[in-house]
């Protein structure tokens, strides 16, 4: 019999029947009950079973976060089935032709028991299977933890979507078996890559992807902004998405490294505009405060540039990591008033705090309502459905484990966000109908007789909480 024919058959019988090892109340489950949960089903068949592994390292002094380093990129075949469909097939690995590799994803996440993992295929493809194969092909795929449902992830997206903040990552919700070991409800979706037909846009001799870092120190080539410096930018360091780090030459560092220099000059003097795309970074920063995300250090500041020309301006690249959304009630997202957005709003320049406040105008009469249209809607839709009945599932195979995300129902959790929007509506047309968006910088003091929230934020007198007032601490109740 030949050894093709032999790996299909047995490739067949993986598909048909596997076993979960006990974990809380689930012993075992079969494939027919994975797909009968309606779900796409993405299995992963590694060479040999292996399993991929990292090895967990904590930051040196004077940097935050814990990492992974050395995660191995383990070969094998991916195939995306629903009920009896087969949507993707890699086919068995085979070094540059066919197969993926695939490897732990994520910093502090991966300390997790469920893991996010990356996947890279041999070959392009389109592994959400859209029919457009030449359009959406790529080799990097992501499989997301996230939470239970998802539903995070796709509040997220539909916000960047909803402020037409161009390329929005593709996100489909789906159940994950690795080596025959049922591993959970993930999200699979488009990774943050350059692919100017279908991902983010930028040139591919002269273009950059750099994202703000605080996990730096674990990367092989950084470089600090130079120019601003304060308690959080310290901590930070633009690292590479394109080009790949160790396909980057001397003269692209250098060329990257002083134009991001004079972006952070232009913020303090003034004159940003002529080196951001200031629509871009407003619109980025005003869905965060939409989202109330009570992560700074870990909002994947991901900055654009096109060309390496001068009319060539910096762009804020796609949200991304949506773990701590709707954490934020009463203020503004953690983000608003640190990165560069502190400078911006107290600059003598007001483009960008005008830009936020006209972005916020345009929005208001249409974001909301469709916004609670969609998560009313979801819970109705066949992957809605599917993702309710897998939750059950998921959360008997982590129950024992350190993530232990079980809560209420799907329609529990879309009544949650809806009411969650309705109060930042609220909130947000307080703020800046009031305030006019006005920040305080670090650099200045506050002004006599007016109220400042602890982030150094001017609130309204009538604000409950502890507050700043006349250089002294109160507390409104």
């Amino acid at each position: 019999m030949k050894l093709l024919t032999i790996r299909k058959i047995l490739f067949g019988l993986l598909l048909s029947v596997f076993t979960v090892p006990a974990m809380g109340q689930n012993a075992s489950i079969g494939t027919d009950s994975v797909l009968s949960l309606g779900l796409p089903v993405v299995l992963v068949t590694t060479v040999d079973a292996e399993e991929p592994s990292c090895e967990y390292v904590s930051h040196p002094e004077g940097c935050i976060g814990d990492g992974t380093k050395n995660a191995t990129k383990v070969p094998g075949r991916v195939v995306v089935r629903q009920g009896n469909d087969v949507l993707f097939d890699s086919g068995d690995y085979l070094k540059k032709e066919s197969g993926m590799t695939i490897k732990i994803r994520g910093n502090s996440s991966a300390y997790q028991d469920k893991k996010s993992f990356k996947i890279k295929l041999e070959k392009k493809g389109d592994m959400l299977s859209r029919g457009d194969d030449k359009t959406y092909k790529d080799k990097n795929w992501v499989l997301l933890k996230n939470d239970v449902l998802c539903l995070n992830t796709l509040i997220g997206m539909k916000t960047q979507e909803l402020l037409h903040r161009g390329w929005t990552p593709a996100v489909r919700c789906v159940n994950v078996v690795i080596n025959g070991d049922y591993r959970g409800v993930y999200m699979l979706g488009e990774a943050v890559e350059r692919n100017e037909k279908c991902r983010i846009d930028v040139d591919k001799n002269n273009g950059y992807v750099i994202e703000e870092d605080p996990y730096w120190w674990n990367e092989d080539v950084s470089f600090a902004g130079g120019y601003l410096s304060d308690w959080y930018l310290d901590y930070f360091k633009y690292t590479f998405k394109y080009p790949d780090a160790d396909e980057l030459t001397p003269e692209q560092l250098s060329y990257i490294k002083t134009a991001v220099y004079n972006l952070e000059k232009s913020i303090e003097d003034g004159t940003y505009p002529d080196y951001m795309d200031v629509r871009s970074f407003a619109s980025w920063l005003l869905a965060h405060d939409l989202l109330g995300d009570n992560d700074s250090a870990g909002s994947n500041m991901f900055l654009t540039k096109y060309d390496d020309t001068a009319e060539s301006k910096f762009r804020m690249g796609p949200l991304w990591d949506f773990d701590a959304i709707m954490r934020m009630p009463d203020i503004w997202a953690r983000i608003h008033d640190e990165y560069y957005f502190g400078r911006l709003f107290g600059s003598s320049n007001r483009t960008f705090a005008e830009t936020y406040e006209a972005l916020w105008n345009e929005i208001t009469p249409t974001f909301f309502d469709e916004m609670t249209a969609f998560l009313q809607a979801y819970p109705q839709t066949e992957e809605g459905k599917a993702a309710e009945r897998s939750r059950q599932a998921d959360w008997d195979r982590w129950a024992d484990s350190n993530f232990n995300p079980k809560g209420g129902t799907l329609a529990e959790d879309v009544v949650a966000a809806v009411n969650w929007f309705t109060a930042r509506k609220a909130f947000l047309s307080s703020q800046i109908a009031t305030l006019g968006v006005s920040t305080v910088s670090a650099d200045k003091p506050l002004r006599s007789g007016e109220y400042y929230n602890l982030q150094g934020q001017r609130v309204s007198p009538t604000t409950k909480g502890l507050l700043i007032h006349n250089g002294r601490k109160v507390f409104n109740q």
